[in-house]
Formats: C-alpha cells, sequence, structure tokens
C-alpha cells in the first residue's frame, strides 16, 4: 500500500539533540512530520506519531491515516539529507527471532 502511495515511513531526528518522529518520506526525497503535518490538518491519529511500533500495531486505519495526511500535506518539509534516518525501532518491545532459509537444489 505505501509503495503506490508515493511514500515510505522512517523514524528520524529533524536535528541533532531533537527527539525521535516518525516521517513520510516521499519518493522525491522529502520528509514530512507525521505529528505536525496530523496538526496542521486537525487530524486526530490512532497511533502514536513518535512509535514505529504504535504505528504497525494500528494496522490499515494507521496506514490509511497516513495516506490522507500525505494526500493533503503541505509544502513544509525537509530533504531527506537534512535530517538523521535512525533504525525503525529503536526500542523493541520484545525479542525478536529472525530465520533464514535458504532452499538447495541438486543436480542428479
Amino acid at each position: 500500500m505505501t509503495g503506490k502511495a508515493g511514500f515510505r515511513v522512517a523514524n528520524y531526528l529533524p536535528k541533532m539533540g531533537a527527539t525521535s518522529r516518525l516521517g513520510l518520506v516521499t519518493n522525491d526525497g522529502m520528509v514530512v512530520a507525521i505529528p505536525a503535518e496530523a496538526a496542521r490538518q486537525k487530524v486526530q491519529l490512532s497511533f502514536d506519531p513518535s512509535s514505529m511500533i504504535s504505528l504497525a500495531a494500528s494496522g490499515n486505519k494507521g496506514l490509511q491515516e497516513l495516506v490522507a495526511l500525505f494526500k493533503n500535506r503541505s509544502n513544509n518539509s525537509l530533504n531527506v539529507n537534512q535530517v538523521v534516518l535512525l533504525s525503525p525501532v529503536l526500542k523493541p518491545q520484545s525479542n525478536i527471532y529472525c530465520v533464514g532459509w535458504k532452499e538447495l537444489s541438486r543436480s542428479f
């Protein structure tokens, strides 16, 4: 859904010493601050705009809210080169387990 919308979601710092926040990184390299844009549009989000985990927990409703913010966004955004991109999840709430799988084919 986000690929078709023209943006990706990122966790970032607008400047050193600031608190992290979520932003919409547009295909043309601009970063729209989700909390500021929601306030400007007077939209109450169903998730905490400073938490990627909260956004993920909100599911499709949260994604639909982001699409609406994106469509009605202002020109007040930063270039992606002006911010510090962070890990998507700064503090995991529990252990993360990953399993790799590689299928081997044999020639007989």
